[in-house]
């Protein structure tokens, strides 16, 4: 059996560098005020203001001393890209949400960026990391709880619904009682004004398998439907089923 590794076309014509753990740097300071500064505004208009200045004149005094000295602030350098680090990838999700909203031409130009910059090993990569911190979820989410942050600040912080991160704290905190759970999937529906049920939200995980008449309700009002009529259809499973073949409903009305 040869031992050769398989050519990859990809890295045919430059070499891409290694990323290597190091100690934090200037620049990714320099991101990290950016990013603390988005996620944890101050309150009020004056002193929410007052702090945009400050983080302003910080980071372009940490550019110029960069500049000066040569360095750089990491980012989308085609010269010398870096994928993987989290100085390119605070980068890469902070330019992504800025060319959203600029429009379509922006948003391609590093659209194309990112395809010059990652290869499909970089891809794989992300996607797994993606799939383990997704399963974590519960875990940082009452972590970060029992730091002080409330469910609305997490949500912020991560880009959830305030609701889904009350979802993963209860997860999370059956999970360390040990109680019994099971996977199931549901859909909640709304009756519209002109008398059709309207579909409001799909989901899957872990619920009480003795306790799905309270799990049920729960889910509606997290859904957003506490008021009007609303049903919700539960399967056993990570796939809807047919209606008729739901473990557990509920049709309510509340006012």
């Amino acid at each position: 059996m040869s031992n050769e590794q398989p050519h990859r076309e990809e890295d045919h014509d430059t070499p891409r560098p290694v990323s290597r753990i190091a100690e934090p740097t200037l620049a990714e300071f320099r991101e990290f005020l950016l990013d603390a500064a988005q996620e944890n505004p101050a309150p009020g208009f004056w002193r929410s203001t007052f702090q945009d200045s400050f983080t302003r004149v910080f980071v372009e005094t940490i550019d110029t001393y960069l500049e000066k000295t040569g360095s750089t602030a990491g980012g989308y350098d085609p010269d010398e890209p870096a994928p993987l680090t989290r100085d390119y990838l605070a980068n890469l999700a902070r330019a992504h949400r800025g060319a959203s909203q600029r429009g379509t031409a922006a948003l391609d130009g590093l659209l194309d960026q990112i395809a010059y910059d990652l290869d499909l090993y970089d891809v794989r990569i992300m996607r797994g990391a993606w799939a383990g911190i997704t399963e974590a979820m519960p875990r940082i989410a009452l972590a970060a709880r029992e730091r002080g942050k409330s469910p609305d600040e997490i949500a912020q912080a991560t880009g959830y619904t305030s609701s889904r991160i009350a979802q993963f704290i209860r997860q999370e905190k059956q999970r360390r009682a040990a109680v019994p759970l099971a996977r199931y999937s549901w859909r909640v529906e709304v009756m519209d004004t002109d008398g059709e049920w309207t579909d409001r939200e799909h989901g899957e995980g872990d619920l009480d398998p003795d306790d799905l008449s309270s799990e049920a309700n729960r889910l509606i009002d997290e859904s957003g439907a506490r008021t009007g009529r609303a049903r919700i259809f539960l399967w056993e499973g990570e796939n809807e089923g047919v209606d008729a073949d739901a473990a557990h409903t509920v049709d309510r009305t509340r006012h």
